[in-house]
């Protein structure tokens, strides 16, 4: 690490030009001293290789005498890497021309080559400290080479995939292109680091003394570790899949040690670690005379390694398929093995999956936990009771409300040939329906239809606060309407009727039209004429400001609408109350994920004291990141109902009469 990034570039430029020259002048060199000087130069490059692997994991390395950039670091130190592996490959193949075979090792890496002669010799295997690869039949060629290295050769790229040594396969002298880049299947294998591993170090509360770890493995080999730190327990693992191992249910029973698991893409492997000698009676006691001491200390581990291949056309470590390279049982710890058909660049990726459950203390003395939660089971055991029967009510005021806002044609239509809807607002102060029969009078441009009754004759309309809906027909098309007349009668006495707004929707040209109303309509006087509403006097209208805000804390409040609904929505009152319930159970849930987080460090004067009420700076922090996860999950759910598609309405068939 004391050789700068310049001394490695000059370095590597040197034994590129040696590695020439051994090439050269390579068949004049006597045989005894060509076998030292070409393992000396291949073991000149990897110290160079070394130098450039601390140079990349140093913090602080120089360029010029000043502080250097990452990427302008990198971008040398994968020149010199380059160098170095041209350099190794060509004094590599210098020494297979003079002999048939060589081995170079050092700290570093391994390099290792065998010439065939095209003879294609079975089961060519080649071993070092940093692994091994058994290769097939490579009939074709003429010679294969491999080098296990330390470092990696690509460590100038910023991602750390590989956690082990790296494997370099290739083939020279090759008839064809395919012969050069596929073979058969071959194996091969690399010690890999293991990721770290979690303490046990309790007593279980099972009946049988033992702890359970679940992990789900959808790829890759699963390495298990267990180790015991009492030296006087012998553990004993079983595994099953899908479900708890027992003492007659389990696919596999080993001894303490590491062992492997394949990957499984639809269950969980569930793991159980304990003693043999180990459990309790029915009385739920330690049987003392086999196991004077039931605490169980060990340490557990899961590594999943993968298979990682290097992407040259992409500059990065890949999974590849496990067409191309999948795992294989190993029976050697921390050594995975790997069956692949492509040759190229090898390595072992880790990934830690720490994952410790004891389902022994989830679900043993199961009631002695309720009863120590009883304020907690007691108020979702309430709010369950108080939902039920709500829950039951408002599904049958939903069916009251598509009653009411179903399109009910007037008393006196005949099923013409134009269609209206229309929606008349009666005022939502106590005073404002009335009992008399309104009569409705529509000026067009086309036509006037005169006097019709604003009744359904099936519903109770124009009550205080209602919005009645009705389908009006008419023999010819109204045109652009712009005005109504509206009058009030009946049998004495008839009481005035506070009358907001009508609103009427063409179905021909899916046009709608807005009327006014701001006087009350008096039974027998004259009739009320209301013109076409305008958008300033929609927007100018008495009352305008109160009645949107009322309009919208009612219809688009979520828990006021559950109570009192006036517009018809996909999104029902149940549905409404539901999505309460929901939102009231995360609050619940995200208040206790955050509860008591910091109260270690808060001090006495962090609290302010309002009577009963104390609040303080975790009280707040709970209250903001419990909004924090329910606020998705609000906006989730409410957006789910309010784009839901309303269900069609069966058609009637039956003839008009």
């Amino acid at each position: 690490n004391q050789v700068t990034v310049e001394s490695q570039e000059s370095a590597a430029e040197k034994l590129s030009e040696i590695s020439h020259s051994f090439g050269r002048i390579g068949d004049k060199i006597p045989a005894d001293s060509r076998a030292f000087l070409g393992p000396d130069i291949v073991l000149t490059g990897s110290n160079i290789w070394v130098a450039s692997e601390s140079t990349v994991n140093s913090s602080a390395a120089s360029v010029n005498g000043s502080s250097h950039n990452d990427t302008e670091a990198q971008s040398k130190v994968k020149r010199v890497t380059e160098t170095v592996l041209a350099a190794i490959d060509s004094v590599t193949d210098t020494l297979l021309n003079s002999s048939s075979t060589y081995s170079i090792s050092d700290d570093s890496l391994s390099a290792q080559g065998l010439k065939l002669n095209g003879s294609g010799t079975e089961n060519v295997t080649f071993q070092s400290s940093f692994g091994e690869v058994v290769l097939p039949s490579t009939a074709g060629c003429e010679s294969v080479k491999v080098l296990f290295s330390r470092p990696s050769p690509y460590l100038w790229q910023n991602e750390n995939s590989v956690s082990s040594p790296v494997l370099m396969i290739g083939k020279q002298g090759c008839r064809t292109r395919r012969a050069i880049d596929t073979t058969d299947s071959f194996e091969f294998s690399l010690p890999a680091t293991t990721g770290s591993r979690i303490v046990v170090n309790a007593t279980p509360t099972d009946r049988w003394l033992r702890f359970y770890h679940s992990v789900n493995v959808t790829s890759g080999l699963l390495q298990v570790t267990v180790l015991p730190l009492n030296q006087k327990q012998n553990l004993k693992v079983s595994v099953q899949l899908g479900r708890l191992p027992t003492l007659t249910d389990s696919m596999l029973n080993v001894s303490q040690g590491s062992f492997y698991l394949p990957a499984a893409v639809n269950e969980s492997y569930f793991i159980a670690v304990g003693r043999a000698d180990c459990n309790r009676d029915a009385s739920g006691d330690v049987t003392a005379a086999s196991c004077p001491d039931p605490v169980l200390s060990y340490e557990f581990g899961l590594s999943l390694f993968v298979c990682s291949m290097w992407d040259s056309s992409l500059g990065v470590w890949i999974t590849p398929s496990e067409d191309v390279c999948r795992p294989e049982p190993s029976s050697v710890a921390s050594k995975p093995r790997f069956v692949s058909n492509l040759f190229g660049s090898f390595g072992v990726g880790l990934n830690v999956l720490p994952n410790l459950i004891d389902f022994g203390t989830l679900f043993e003395n199961w009631q002695g936990k309720l009863a120590d939660s009883a304020a907690v089971v007691a108020t979702v055991v309430t709010l369950w009771i108080i939902f039920i029967p709500i829950a039951v009510w408002l599904r049958h005021v939903d069916k009251k409300d598509l009653e009411k806002f179903k399109h009910l044609p007037l008393v006196d239509d005949c099923q013409r040939q134009f269609s209206y809807l229309m929606d008349v607002y009666t005022d939502k102060y106590k005073g404002c329906s009335t009992t008399g029969t309104p009569l409705l009078s529509i000026v067009g441009r086309n036509h006037i239809e005169a006097c019709r009754i604003l009744s359904d004759g099936v519903r109770e309309n124009l009550r205080s606060g209602d919005i009645d809906h009705f389908t009006m027909t008419t023999a010819k098309h109204l045109g652009d309407i712009m005005q109504l007349s509206v009058t009030l009668e009946g049998t004495r006495p008839v009481f005035p009727w506070t009358l907001r707004k009508i609103v009427i929707t063409d179905q021909l040209y899916n046009a709608t039209y807005v009327f006014v109303n701001s006087e009350p309509i008096v039974g027998f006087d004259p009739p009320v004429i209301l013109k076409l509403a305008t958008k300033g006097l929609l927007a100018f209208q008495p009352r305008f400001v109160k009645l949107n805000l009322q309009r919208k804390f009612q219809d688009d409040h979520l828990w006021m609408s559950v109570f009192k609904r006036d517009t018809d929505t996909n999104f029902s009152r149940l549905q409404r109350f539901g999505v309460c319930f929901c939102l009231l159970f995360m609050t619940m849930i995200s208040n206790a994920m955050f509860y008591g987080v910091g109260e270690e460090s808060q001090a006495a004067s962090d609290t302010i004291s309002i009577g009963p009420i104390k609040l303080s700076i975790n009280t707040l922090f709970t209250s903001i990141m419990g909004g924090l996860v329910v606020i998705p999950v609000s906006a989730a759910v409410t957006i789910f109902f309010l784009k839901s598609e309303r269900k069609p309405e069966p058609e009637n068939d039956e003839p008009a009469d």
